[in-house]
């Protein structure tokens, strides 16, 4: 394994598992969403430290090591300079003391900050949609996290049209084209430094929040008729495309 990463979609399980409680074993309180994603950026330091001090030298980097402002900066701020982000600590601050309560977002040690400050090689990003206030992403990610190499981990067209080929998913080709085409550019003419992009996913699977109505995949999946049996669509051979020639069609 040459990249690996500690936790996927931490800041987006932590914001939303308090939607899912369990009657008689879990009630979500209040400020439990903060707790999560304070942990968890904990879990991730003691994980990539782990590695850091006791396998990296041992392994010679054969396995690799690795690891806006409430979406990205609660995660990345940490990772990268070793604290929550300043607005973001005063605005929590700020309505925690409105509600007459001590701030709801935890705080680091000087130890554990410490120990965060740049415990990630690359950030990841999953990437399904966006704000038309927040059309510059990459860029974001580049001015503020010291232009740390970031993967693409997750991006996808997910398909809830009932009536259509299932193999002509034309608007997902055009999805990944431009998308590509944006990240390529911003990479080559703005100096953000891409490492690589993952398309969700290579095939049509459950979905937590779509069952299997929603499709992201590249190979259709047959399960009307429970044969299973898997097809290439417009998108697989888009993607073949590329790597064959270097280049993303338009």
């Amino acid at each position: 394994v040459r990249l690996w990463t500690t936790i996927n979609e931490a800041n987006y399980y932590c914001m939303n598992f308090a939607l899912l409680p369990v009657p008689g074993l879990y009630e979500p309180q209040v400020g439990d969403d903060y707790k999560c994603v304070h942990h968890t950026i904990l879990a991730h330091m003691e994980a990539y430290r782990v590695y850091e001090e006791k396998y990296r030298k041992l392994q010679g980097g054969e396995a690799a090591e690795r690891g806006n402002l409430f979406a990205l900066g609660s995660i990345y701020h940490p990772v990268v300079h070793g604290d929550y982000p300043a607005a973001l600590k005063e605005r929590v601050a700020h309505y925690s003391a409105l509600e007459g309560r001590p701030s709801r977002l935890p705080s680091f040690t000087d130890e554990e900050r410490a120990r965060l400050k740049g415990s990630a090689d690359f950030l990841c990003f999953n990437a399904y949609m966006g704000t038309s206030v927040a059309d510059d992403a990459p860029l974001w990610i580049r001015d503020n996290f010291n232009n740390t190499p970031f993967f693409i981990t997750e991006n996808g067209w997910g398909d809830e049209r009932t009536d259509a080929d299932p193999l002509d998913d034309e608007p997902r080709v055009g999805y990944h084209s431009v998308y590509l085409q944006e990240l390529i550019r911003v990479a080559t003419e703005e100096n953000v430094n891409v490492m690589g992009y993952l398309a969700w996913s290579m095939i049509d699977t459950f979905e937590w929040t779509a069952s299997f109505w929603r499709k992201f995949g590249l190979v259709h999946v047959d399960y009307e008729n429970g044969s299973l049996n898997r097809i290439l669509k417009k998108s697989a051979w888009f993607f073949q495309e590329i790597g064959t020639n270097r280049r993303v069609p338009k």
